[in-house]
């Protein structure tokens, strides 16, 4: 049976769930999934899961992302982006590239963040951006989140932005971070709004932009596409790995909590004589001696079960 990940550099124009139903004709397996949403008109890395590798998404979608985003200053949206209708305008004002800086720095370190109604989170049952389509605006609970970095990225020798100008910005940020969002609220604090322009993921934890396959090579040389999968050992290699003898790979392989030499405290690989991937455990030492066991809480089928 084909697993693994995708690192996918998915173009504009196409949503998350269209990469997936693409990926399932290619291998021709219906257990596909995504981690980490990317808007229609977003482009970059989108990390696609195949078999049993979708039950590893959950240990891969915290992971801090990278981004590369260009906002428009002088109006903002209803959906933060240039995909909506304009809310509000400034027609004049002049922002100083210190200003800038200071405003971005402002946004360092952990925060919270409102996220937009143009978004698929559910609040009620209800995915907000069903509610937006009809004009209705649903209250929504401030979002924990964490920003790395922002660097500027220049695009002009201009001392001073003024209506329309564009500027461009990297920004590292934990999971759950809207960008569209950041744009929208650093227009807000310079108090002249903005909206999202572009935007391209360009790292997600272990997968890089500049490793991503094209969506059109697989579809284009399917017969070629099991060479671009990332193994679940690989893109789990965060995890400390633990082999086991052929004994208690059964056991794992049957969800046993097993016992193993290591002294680990957290989530480790259990791996066979071979290392061979079986299951994410949850290592635990007990008792006076310290004993270690490991029970998995997520198992892989073998390749080729």
């Amino acid at each position: 049976m084909v697993q693994g990940f995708f690192n996918i550099n998915k173009s504009a124009g196409m949503t998350s769930h269209d990469v997936v139903s693409v990926i399932r004709r290619i291998v021709q397996i219906k257990r596909v999934g995504h981690g980490g949403t990317l808007d229609p008109d977003a482009q970059g890395v989108l990390v696609v899961a195949v078999g049993s590798a979708t039950r590893a998404l959950q240990y891969l979608e915290q992971w801090p992302k990278i981004y590369c985003a260009q906002l428009e200053l002088g109006s903002a949206t209803d959906t933060q982006d240039s995909s909506g209708q304009k809310t509000m305008v400034r027609d004049s004002f002049s922002i100083s590239r210190s200003e800038l800086q200071s405003v971005l720095d402002g946004f360092l370190g952990c925060t919270e963040q409102i996220p937009p109604m143009y978004s698929a989170i559910k609040i009620g049952g209800q995915k907000l951006y069903e509610a937006a389509r009809k004009g209705i605006s649903i209250e929504r609970k401030p979002r924990p989140i964490k920003i790395d970095s922002i660097e500027l990225l220049d695009q002009t020798d201009a001392d001073y932005l003024g209506p329309r100008a564009r500027i461009s910005i990297r920004a590292t940020c934990s999971a759950g971070t809207y960008i569209r969002t950041l744009c929208h609220d650093i227009g807000i604090k310079l108090n002249c709004y903005a909206h999202m322009t572009h935007l391209v993921r360009e790292r997600s934890g272990i997968f890089r932009i500049a490793d991503a396959v094209p969506l059109d090579l697989l579809r284009n040389a399917p017969q070629s596409a099991a060479t671009h999968l990332i193994g679940i050992n690989e893109a789990l290699a965060h995890l400390p790995a633990v082999r086991v003898n052929a004994d208690l790979s059964r056991r794992v392989l049957c969800g046993n909590t097993v016992p193993i030499d290591e002294l680990i405290n957290g989530l480790c690989r259990l791996q066979d004589a071979n290392g061979i991937i079986l299951a994410v455990a949850e290592g635990r030492r007990i008792g006076p001696d310290s004993v270690t066991t490991a029970s998995p809480i997520c198992v892989f089928s073998a390749p080729g079960e």
